[in-house]
């Protein structure tokens, strides 16, 4: 979810060769059920806030339409170092 989420936040505004975005915690998780190699998940992300230095999300991932996993994911966006 965090990877995900990372990829939302570049893709809504900001320069991305110039940025990346950093996971920085993640709260409230609850795994609902396993996720077993070869599953397929489906992901949604929602925007919760969105600051110049940090992002907050909500993620749910779904295997066979079932929810799998949830939880709150913060990442941090910085400057990609050259």
């Amino acid at each position: 979810m965090g990877q995900t989420g990372g990829v939302l936040v570049l893709r809504e505004g900001l320069e991305q060769g110039n940025r990346m975005v950093i996971l920085a915690s993640i709260e409230e998780a609850k795994f609902r059920r396993p996720v077993l190699p070869g599953d397929q998940m489906r992901m949604e992300m929602e925007v919760l806030s969105w600051r110049p230095a940090f992002c907050r999300m909500r993620g749910k991932t779904f295997v066979d339409g079932a929810l799998a996993v949830e939880g709150v994911v913060l990442c941090k966006i910085v400057e990609r170092s050259r």
